[in-house]
Order: structure tokens, then sequence, then C-alpha cells
């Protein structure tokens, strides 16, 4: 049995309870708690977040019952400390095949899409999105191949042929994370992820024939071909159900927005792509817009989970 993916980073302060310095891990971005280095002492920490691949978390001692308990899930570390941006995901991590492997971390530089020179606006901003995120460093992650929905229950569900989860706001998104019933947590994806997925997408089309030039045009000028939109053939001017049009392995590019996670450092979350209602060209898949209001519905939008 392989071990879970683990992330480490050091944290240079004292163990609140044997005054030796600790580091924190966890098996993804939800669950993390304290160590201290003669392994002697736990405690539990609240869900931190991300900024420049490194999360903040903070004790809180009011919850520690709870968090020790979720804690006993994560794996013990064998070995040496090991850095963020060689932590991966495997195959067999997930027995779900309504989920994808995203091999964010194969995204290089160097990569033969990359040495493209934009010919748009819009291809250049997602060129510099994938440049930071690249150098900020990603890891891989999984995401489903269609759009969720919702069961009879009120749960989410990631199935083809029902109708998508959308009208929701922002907070019911991140609520609806936590009673998605699986071994391993979902979560809403960020903007470096979606970029990440952005960038696989591209060398994908191409993998398949497609231009270069194509490919980054499809993703970030007029993804007409790649999604459901007002002017797309066929369209049906309201919304499709999950599992249409099918794009190298993934449904339901367009059809809905996506809503993504909180970005601190931006002071928002973003919005992507675009809904069946709107123009290829004004909403392609690379169309990123902040957004503030945690609360409103969005009609169009669904919530873009990754784990």
């Amino acid at each position: 049995m392989e071990k879970m993916a683990k992330v480490y980073i050091p944290m240079p302060e004292n163990c609140l309870k044997c005054d030796i310095l600790k580091e924190w891990y966890g098996t993804d971005r939800e669950t993390t708690f304290v160590r201290c280095h003669a392994g002697k002492c736990e405690m539990p920490m609240l869900p931190g977040y991300y900024k420049d691949s490194k999360l903040r978390p903070t004790y809180c001692p009011a919850i520690e019952e709870e968090l020790q308990n979720e804690a006993r899930r994560v794996c013990e570390p064998e070995g040496d400390l090991m850095d963020f941006k060689d932590i991966n995901v495997t195959k067999s991590d997930i027995k779900d095949d309504s989920f994808v492997l995203i091999e964010a971390s194969k995204l290089s530089l160097e990569d033969d899409f990359l040495q493209y020179e934009p010919l748009t606006y819009n291809q250049e901003t997602l060129k510099e999105y994938l440049t930071t995120a690249i150098k900020s460093g990603l890891s891989d992650f999984y995401r489903p191949k269609y759009d969720s929905s919702v069961d009879e229950n009120g749960n989410i569900v990631f199935v083809a042929g029902k109708e998508p989860a959308v009208g929701h706001s922002y907070n019911w998104c991140v609520e609806a994370a936590k009673k998605y019933v699986s071994d391993r947590k979902i979560r809403l994806g960020t903007k470096n992820e979606y970029v990440a997925f952005l960038g696989v997408l591209i060398k994908k089309l191409i993998a398949r024939g497609w231009s270069v030039a194509d490919a980054w045009h499809a993703v970030c000028d007029d993804s007409k071909m790649l999604g459901h939109y007002w002017n797309s053939e066929n369209a049906k001017h309201a919304f499709e159900d999950t599992g249409s049009r099918e794009v190298c392995g993934f449904f339901d590019l367009a059809n809905t927005f996506k809503i993504l996670a909180w970005d601190d450092e931006a002071g928002g979350f973003w919005l992507a792509s675009g809904n069946y209602d709107n123009l290829s060209y004004n909403n392609p898949l690379a169309d990123l817009g902040l957004y503030y209001y945690q609360d409103y519905d969005y009609f169009g939008g669904v919530s873009w989970y990754v784990l």
C-alpha cells in the first residue's frame, strides 16, 4: 500500500508543550497538525491557507479534540523531510474513476508549448499566469471529469446526466465540500491549479494533433470548440446536463463558469470561463475575474472542486 502524499515545511517556532522546535504536516490543505521534532508531542492546528506555496496555520486549542481525531487519518512520516515542490499524489490514491489526475508538477518553463510567442492579450495573460504558477511550485492534484451536481439527499456528486449544481454562493460551495462523502476531501481549486489545468489541456490538445497556435487560441481567445456557449455548434441555449462535450477526457469545460478558491493575496475569489449564455470569445476558458461577494448566488456558476 502506497503512502499518502504528505507535505512538510519547517516552522521555526517552539512546541507549545515541550518547547522543542516543531514542524507541521498534513495529507492535504485541509488537515494539519503539529508534531515536535522529538516526536513526543502532537497538537492540532486550524486549517490554514496557501500563499506563495506556504501554509500559514494558526493553533486553536478550542477545537483540539475534533482536529486530533481528524489528524489520526494522516500517515506517519518516514525518512527525511521533503520539499513541498517534490510531493505528488499518485494514480493509486484515487479509486473513483470520475476524477482525473492533473500532473501539474510536470509542467515546465522549458515545455515546447510555453516557447510559443503570444499573439493576443489573453494569451499573454495566461502565459504570465502559467509562468508564475510554475515558478511558485505546483503539485499534482485530481479534478472531476464532470461538473458537480446535487443528488436527492442534497449531497455533491460527480456523475454524467444530471443538472449542474448552479445557482449557489461561494459560501455554499465551501460548505458543500465539507459534506462530500469520500476517502479524501474535496475543496475549491486555486487560481494556480486552474491555470495549471489549462496548461495541461493545451498540451493534450497539441498531442491530439492541434497546432500550438490553435490550442492557445481555443483556450484563451475563443473556446467555441471546447465547451457549450451561446454560439457553439448545436447550442441548447440552456444548461446542458453534466457529461457534455468531451475534450481530452474532460467534460463541461464551459456550460457553467467555475467558482475557484478564495485568494488571500488578491482579496477575493476567482470566477473562470463562461456559461451557456455567454459568447465563446467573450468568456473563453482562460477568462478569470476576481469577485468578492461570498453570499451572492451565482446563477451560471458551479464549484470547481479538486482533491
